[in-house]
């Protein structure tokens, strides 16, 4: 809802107008100046065109409320709806330096199929050569309908049926996936083919939707070979099939995926494979693996939980390597993996790496164990004593003779150890490893030699400190800003006494903070300056009341800074003395007694000292005889009293207070 009074054209909502690109924020024109220039160097120009989409017209209604009184206005208004604007053409010009009025230009052309996708993109340079870019999406092969299932080229029958399966809107709505892409040049009125790329797709079970994902299964490269000709539907009776060249050469295979379509392992043309262990809710690799296969590795950080670590329940400690935690083993307690994957055969070697940290002071042994389908083959790794009280690495070789294709692994100890980064790969393949701080980055990287580099971040999140594996810096990023703000001084002062009252007449001593550089003090008290360039102010407070104390800190080149602290102060207790005529020994400041046989008279007075002024003072005199309950106001308003106590010679005491 907008405010119709306050905000006249940006009430909400406010479509821009269909008909105009320049309400649309559409860019037209770049123009490049040589400095002092008026004329442009080089120019781009461009122009857009409307999709012939179906217009859809919506009416809306429009609410605002005045602000002067309880006003409400409404109204409709039509939006014209899927109405797109694509970029049309894109013309460079660049002009000769030396004559502007000459110049050279490329030409770009857009062009889109029915389904509103973006076809080809045509360029034509100054010398009439034509480069083009045709681009082929799953929705051009729409009329794959009806896959033969038994066709002998699995791999086509696989594509073909993901294909129709991206046309189904119902399900998948992936029309819009790239399936080729060409490159040609047209020179002298002849095309020849650039280059290709094609990418396959099938289906991968990932486990945890439903039906299985749609992913890419390898990518083709033409090969340059003469011949070549852009993929098309084949028909087959009533089959249609995904056809492609014959020119192609094979480039990545993708070989698996986990359960969020995240690709866990790729093998490229010279047979090399590039695998992933996912961590962290399958969102950060915690793994890189060269030259072995997902399956075929056991890597744990102990930090979080990766699809090839350890089986669980484990004991775990806050002492670690290179992340949060480590596990702890014991004689008793020892961790396993099952159902991995042997990459060497039965004649090849694996390795087992891990850092470890112990504090008996006696040599311990770490078993590394395999099962090889009957029993287990131990391999013993030690943690000398010499090491006591650190962490370090360490690697062994271990014969996979005699293990079948799935097999298990075990880690145990002799006592107690603590254990990390525990990996365990076939012995070609090269293993990296990562951790992570989270809400920072990456805060380790190991690699297969056990080198480990570390990064600390500050409390932005930026990169700091690089480390080696000593924790020793190696490298220090520091930041400053483009404009550096100016640094603000201290001002906060601080009092002597602080946690006494102060009463009038008091004085009390403020302290300015020590900044790192000179700086200029100024000191008020009720807005008056009372001092200035002392590190502190000496003040007394002559009468009670509120008192506000400032102190201002500046210099040239740093932002001032002001601290401002509100004081009471109380009157001081009042001095009262009482006084009779003829003198008579008081019992204290506000009682006299004194006996009297009857008839005489007395002449009363008090003596106030302190810091409040005579119209602040008032005066009651009471007395009291033996016979009386409570004391009888006697006189009032007056610093003295005259008064005579008669009753006759009863030889009673009398006694008489003065009450402020």
């Amino acid at each position: 809802m907008g405010n119709l009074k306050d905000a006249q054209y940006y009430a909400y909502p406010f479509p821009f107008s269909t008909n105009y690109e320049f309400e649309q924020g559409l860019l037209s024109r770049v123009s490049e100046f040589a400095e002092g220039s008026t004329q442009p160097l080089k120019e781009k120009i461009l122009t857009y065109k409307r999709l012939p989409t179906p217009v859809t017209t919506i009416t809306a209604t429009k609410f605002d409320k005045y602000n002067i009184t309880n006003t409400f206005s409404f109204g409709q208004y039509k939006i014209l709806a899927n109405l797109v604007r694509v970029l049309d053409t894109e013309q460079t010009l660049v002009y000769d330096p030396a004559n502007l009025s000459t110049s050279v230009s490329d030409h770009i052309t857009y062009t889109y199929n029915t389904a509103n996708l973006l076809s080809e993109i045509t360029k034509t340079n100054s010398n009439n050569d034509t480069y083009k870019t045709k681009i082929l999406y799953a929705k051009d092969f729409s009329a794959i309908t009806n896959v033969n299932a038994a066709g002998a080229d699995t791999t086509k029958v696989k594509h073909s049926q993901s294909i129709k399966r991206m046309n189904d809107a119902a399900n998948y709505n992936m029309h819009g996936v790239v399936i080729e892409e060409t490159n040609t040049l047209t020179k002298s009125g002849t095309e020849s083919f650039l280059s290709s790329w094609l990418t396959l797709f099938s289906d991968f079970s990932t486990g945890a939707q439903s039906s299985p994902k749609i992913l890419p299964i390898r990518t083709l490269q033409y090969n340059g070979e003469a011949g070549f000709a852009r993929a098309s539907v084949a028909t087959s009776g009533s089959y249609q099939e995904f056809n492609y060249s014959t020119k192609y050469r094979n480039g990545t295979t993708f070989n698996a995926y986990d359960g969020v379509g995240n690709l866990l392992s790729s093998t490229d043309l010279q047979r090399n494979t590039l695998s992933t262990h996912m961590g962290y809710n399958n969102s950060l690799p915690v793994a890189t693996i060269a030259n072995a296969k997902p399956n075929e590795v056991v890597f744990s950080n102990f930090d979080t939980y990766s699809r090839y670590q350890f089986n669980p329940p484990y004991t775990i400690s806050t002492d670690s390597w290179s992340g949060h935690q480590s596990v702890s083993l014991t004689s008793s307690a020892s961790i396993r993996r099952d159902a991995i994957t042997n990459a060497v055969g039965s004649s090849g070697y694996y390795r087992f790496t891990c850092r470890a940290k112990a504090t008996t002071g006696t040599n311990i042994s770490v078993k590394a164990k395999v099962f090889n389908g009957t029993s287990w083959i131990e391999t013993l790794v030690t943690y000398p004593a010499s090491a006591s009280g650190k962490w370090i690495f360490l690697d062994k070789r271990i014969s996979m003779t005699g293990i079948p294709t799935s097999f298990s692994f075990e880690v145990g100890a002799s006592a107690n150890i603590l254990v990390d980064d525990i990996a365990f790969y076939p012995e070609r393949a090269e293993l990296t490893t990562v951790g992570y701080q989270p809400l920072y980055g990456v805060s380790s990287v190991s690699d297969t030699r056990g080198n480990t580099q570390f990064k600390d971040y500050d409390e932005l999140g930026r990169l700091k400190y690089i480390r080696n594996t000593d924790r020793d810096v190696v490298q220090v990023i520091d930041y400053k800003y483009k404009n550096a703000p100016l640094i603000t001084l201290k001002s906060n002062f601080t009092i002597s006494s602080p946690n006494t009252t102060i009463t009038a007449g008091n004085s009390r001593i403020f302290t300015a903070p020590v900044n790192c550089v000179a700086v200029n003090y100024t000191w008020k008290v009720n807005g008056s300056i009372v001092g200035s360039n002392a590190l502190t102010l000496d003040h007394t407070f002559y009468t009670a009341g509120e008192y506000f104390v400032e102190l201002l800190v500046s210099q040239t080149g740093y932002e001032p800074s002001t601290s401002k602290f509100k004081y009471q102060v109380y009157p001081p207790p009042l001095n009262v003395t009482l006084g009779v005529i003829p003198a008579v020994a008081p019992e204290n400041t506000y009682l006299i007694k004194y006996c009297d046989n009857g008839g005489n008279a007395r002449t009363f007075t008090v003596n106030v000292t302190g810091c409040l002024t005579a119209n602040m003072t008032t005066y009651s005199w009471y007395y009291k005889t033996a016979n009386d309950a409570s004391f009888v106001l006697a006189a009032a308003n007056q610093t003295g009293v005259n008064y005579t106590f008669n009753y006759g010679n009863v030889g009673i005491g009398w006694e008489n207070r003065g009450i402020l």
